[in-house]
C-alpha cells in the first residue's frame, strides 16, 4: 500500500489552502487526496472517496513526491483533443451567433 510520505508543517499548510480555497476542482481533490493519505487513509478508500482508479490516486502522489506542488496540477496538452481546428473554431462561433437556434 502506497502512502506519500511524512509532510511537513508548510506542506501540510500549503495543500489545505489549496483543497479549502483554489480555482482548480482538480487541483482541490488531489491536495486533499495527499493529506488523507498523509493521515493514513488507504489509496483504496481514497479512489473511492473521489471515484477515480486506484493507479490515479497513486500517480498523485508519485507527481507530488517527484515535483511537488507543481505536479498537482493538469499538464498542458492533456485531455481530448479539440475537434475543429483552430481555423474552423471562428466560422463555427460566427454561425452559432447568427443562428443560435440551429
Amino acid at each position: 500500500m502506497q502512502y506519500v510520505t511524512p509532510l511537513h508543517e508548510p506542506e501540510i499548510h500549503t495543500l489545505y489552502e489549496m483543497h479549502r480555497s483554489h480555482p482548480s476542482r482538480r487541483a482541490r481533490m488531489r491536495a486533499h487526496s495527499l493529506l488523507l493519505s498523509h493521515q493514513g487513509v488507504p489509496m483504496p478508500h481514497i479512489a473511492r472517496m473521489y471515484r477515480v482508479d486506484r493507479r490515479s490516486v497513486s500517480t498523485w502522489i508519485d507527481r507530488w513526491q517527484t515535483r511537488g506542488l507543481v505536479g498537482l496540477y493538469d499538464q498542458p496538452g492533456a485531455g481530448r483533443r479539440p475537434l475543429l481546428s483552430v481555423d474552423e473554431q471562428p466560422t463555427v462561433q460566427q454561425y452559432l451567433q447568427q443562428y443560435p437556434k440551429d
